[in-house]
């Protein structure tokens, strides 16, 4: 497996390219309750979520959370702080900057305090939602370590740790994971195989390939896992072979998949030429718009036609933002089956009129989609040969 990435380690000549980080770690005041509920409940990932820290050290360039409501409603006290402990003007946006909570440890234990033990029972909370909760100075000043005991010993809420960080590959954290049984979920986010983009982009993480042997030793191992390719940009869909070989789906959980899809931040993605090229095509001033339906059907064509020869399509959860998708380009999802709806109402509708309709004639919600077991599909033997005939002829059967 390790000899199968290798071409695309970067080179020393390479790394010296990309300039190293200042990592600042700025204080700023705790949030009134760590466990919080998360929107990552319509992803079917968790109820619930804990972040250790304000602002995640992982420095991706793609991340919309440093954008998100909290960070604007704080955006003054959080600049102060800044310039205080820093001397800088740097914003949630400068890598290297991350921001840091008190005393974690101690704010959860006091959450926790008076709780029933069986607290939590039948949910599961995202450790790691808007942050890296496994990232360098949490693993090792042991505030990660920690919160993950007082969550084993004080609720019963299944883990599901979302990171970027292969350290949870290794021996010791492979006993403390087994020594827990079914406490723990491990979801190591892979969008691409490819360590020199990977560099660019993933400032300060695990390499893939890293990530990738960690992922392999705990499943090795017993524990748990989910495959998370998200995102995968438009450069990294012809690899998604190669990506969904290394995670072995048949061995996951589930398997979450989504095309980027923020066209906010999307400027922020830099460092790759060819990226900033699709991402303007996509979402600037003169945008193409079929270019990001045409790219979000492409990765679902692939997912889905891999999933489907290899057996494992029940374990599909394509999260796919459809209000963005023009309407030619939705017959794509007749059937729905490995698709997780997220421009939807509080009832799991979809916002999208065709996706609606199809809601309607499947007779299905959003939260019905991850169990739908879809209409029989052709017993494909190759899913690269004749993928356009095979691809037509498995949605008229949905549509009959």
């Amino acid at each position: 497996m390790e000899s199968a990435h290798e071409g695309r380690r970067s080179s020393g000549e390479r790394r010296s390219q990309v300039t190293p980080l200042r990592r600042m770690r700025v204080l700023i005041d705790p949030v009134k309750k760590l466990i919080q509920p998360t929107g990552w409940s319509k992803k079917a990932l968790a109820d619930l979520k804990i972040d250790l820290d304000g602002l995640c050290e992982s420095n991706c360039g793609y991340c919309s959370s440093n954008s998100n409501l909290w960070h604007q409603f704080n955006k003054r006290s959080h600049a102060e702080a800044v310039t205080a402990q820093t001397g800088t003007g740097a914003t949630p946006f400068t890598p290297g900057l991350s921001y840091r909570f008190p005393d974690p440890v101690a704010q959860l234990r006091k959450e926790l305090e008076g709780k029933p033990r069986n607290y939590g029972d039948g949910k599961t909370i995202a450790f790691g939602c808007l942050v890296d909760n496994l990232g360098t100075s949490l693993v090792k000043s042991g505030i990660a370590r920690a919160c993950l005991e007082l969550l084993v010993a004080r609720t019963m809420l299944r883990i599901r740790v979302t990171t970027k960080n292969e350290v949870v590959g290794r021996e010791e954290w492979i006993r403390f994971f087994l020594a827990h049984a079914g406490r723990f979920v491990i979801n190591l986010s892979i969008g691409t195989v490819d360590d020199e983009w990977a560099r660019k982009i993933e400032r300060d993480t695990s390499k893939p390939t890293a990530r990738i042997r960690a992922m392999r030793r705990l499943q090795d191992a017993g524990v748990p896992t989910g495959g998370m390719i998200c995102p995968v940009f438009p450069q990294a869909v012809k690899d998604i072979e190669e990506i969904l070989t290394a995670i072995r789906p048949q061995r996951c959980e589930m398997v979450w998949a989504e095309p980027y899809n923020d066209r906010t931040n999307w400027t922020r993605v830099t460092g790759d030429q060819q990226t900033e090229v699709d991402l303007a095509n996509m979402f600037g001033h003169k945008k193409d718009p079929n270019a990001w339906s045409a790219y979000a059907v492409d990765l679902y064509k692939r997912l889905r036609l891999r999933a489907d020869a290899d057996g494992w399509t029940d374990k599909l959860a394509y999260m796919l933002y459809e209000s963005s998708m023009e309407a030619s380009y939705a017959r794509t999802f007749a059937d729905l089956r490995g698709v997780l709806l997220q421009s939807v109402d509080k009832n799991g509708r979809s916002k999208h009129p065709v996706f609606a309709g199809l809601q309607d004639r499947l007779k299905i919600t959003r939260h019905e989609l991850i169990a739908y077991d879809g209409p029989e599909s052709n017993d494909w033997t190759d899913p690269q040969d004749e993928e356009v005939a095979r691809w037509e002829a498995l949605m008229a059967g949905s549509a009959s």
